[in-house]
């Protein structure tokens, strides 16, 4: 287990060029993690959470989490097979160039991650072929004055592959 406390101010909140509004953010973020301690394979699990509190604007509080889960299964001494899934509920920043300046509270999101990969070695030659996929779904928002600010259009599905040789 482990857990960090931090706090910090931040003299702009909302991330806008006028109106400008400050505030101490306390953040608390324990989490925990049991790793395997075998000579052969390994399974690795984490999960934590992220608590932040706003001292004058309450509104702001928000509450992330995230599970994940790795693994590596060994098949022959050079060779195996790694893995990992990871799933979180998530908030973006204000202030970024991907989040709505008219948009009256931080956009929540979901992410899954998963990777697999096959590593073989040949003598002093290792080689690595990885591929992941994430998954990210963003939530409607309030708009400031009222309404929706609709993110569907942001949902997404990101692959990735990769080859390595060393």
């Amino acid at each position: 287990p482990k857990m960090d406390v931090s706090e910090t101010y931040n003299d702009n909140i909302y991330a806008t060029d006028t109106q400008e509004k400050s505030d101490f953010i306390t953040q608390v973020s324990p989490n925990i993690a049991v790793n395997s301690l075998w000579s052969r394979h390994a399974l690795n699990l984490q999960a934590g959470l992220d608590q932040y509190w706003y001292r004058d604007n309450t509104g702001e509080n928000r509450f992330d989490w995230h599970v994940a889960a790795d693994g590596r299964l060994d098949i022959l001494r050079d060779t195996n097979i790694v893995g990992s899934a990871a799933y979180a509920q998530l908030h973006e920043d204000r202030g970024l160039p991907t989040s709505s300046a008219s948009a009256a509270e931080p956009v929540q999101y979901t992410l899954f991650s998963s990777m697999l990969g096959f590593n073989q070695a040949f003598n002093r030659i290792t080689t690595s072929l990885t591929g992941t996929w994430d998954r990210y779904n963003y939530d409607d928002v309030a708009q400031v004055g009222g309404g929706f600010i609709g993110q569907n259009d942001r949902d997404r599905d990101e692959y990735t592959e990769a080859a390595k040789l060393g």
